[in-house]
């Protein structure tokens, strides 16, 4: 009988097919003892679809970063901390009537989420199959992370044309009131106060610059025709204000 020589099982061992996302199952909100997070884990590996990155490493990693605790557990820290450990997808939760689960890529957004049922803290068995099958989905969807990115020299990085930032002058009504003036800034106040009376010196400058033109002719005119109307009327008043003369008897 033909014995399998020892070496060639162990270059089977070490040329079976590794998979390409790496998943790390985050310790969920108010799971205590962390029983729904094992249920999740143990049902990947059974699944046997991703490789899974232990919390312990995670955790020493977040902690290089200053992120401990439930700060490590965030959508903020999987940005800091996935390309360190190489995780493409982390999977979050927080446990209340119902369980939410997220998964999330290696920058912080989400992928996929969904509220499941759960009956004394844990999953069915059914919906932790599917939940597998659904980290497994999210997973295969998200960039590939690597560490090599993130410690690669910025002179090998492929350039990224830096679109041109164009600062906007702020506006009175956007202004923080809390946010202090720098030296010699105006208030909004102050600014509207200031364009008004700058308005009132331009306009009383412009009826300065242009007086009313009259017509002296026109003017003489009108002046005569007043004068010759009122003396009319006098005389008019005077007539019929005299008394009657009457003709004496022959």
């Amino acid at each position: 009988m033909m014995r399998t020589p020892l070496a060639f099982l162990l270059l089977l061992l070490y040329c079976a097919p590794a998979f390409a996302q790496r998943v790390v199952i985050l310790e969920f909100e108010a799971d205590r003892g962390n029983k729904l997070r094992s249920q999740v884990e143990k049902a990947l590996k059974k699944a046997n679809t991703v490789d899974l990155v232990p919390i312990a490493r995670w955790k020493d990693l977040a902690g290089k970063k200053k992120l401990k605790g439930p700060q490590a557990m965030t959508p903020a820290a999987v940005g800091k901390v996935s390309r360190a450990a190489e995780v493409d997808a982390a999977v979050e939760g927080a446990i209340g009537e119902k369980f939410f689960v997220r998964i999330l890529d290696s920058t912080g957004q989400e992928l996929w989420s969904k509220e499941l049922p759960l009956k004394k803290g844990l999953l069915s068995a059914d919906h932790a199959k599917k939940l597998a099958k659904a980290i497994t989905a999210a997973a295969k969807t998200a960039p590939v992370s690597s560490k090599e990115d993130e410690e690669k020299p910025a002179a090998e990085k492929p350039e990224e044309k830096a679109e041109p930032v164009v600062k906007a002058e702020p506006v009175p009504d956007q202004i923080d009131p809390d946010q202090p003036r720098r030296p010699g800034e105006l208030s909004a106040d102050e600014r509207e106060k200031r364009r008004r009376e700058e308005e009132a010196e331009a306009n009383s400058a412009t009826d300065a610059r242009e007086p009313v033109e009259r017509d002296q002719d026109l003017d003489t005119e009108g002046t005569t025709k007043r004068v010759k109307l009122y003396k009319g009327l006098r005389v008019r008043l005077r007539w019929r204000s005299s008394p009657t003369t009457s003709t004496p008897a022959g």
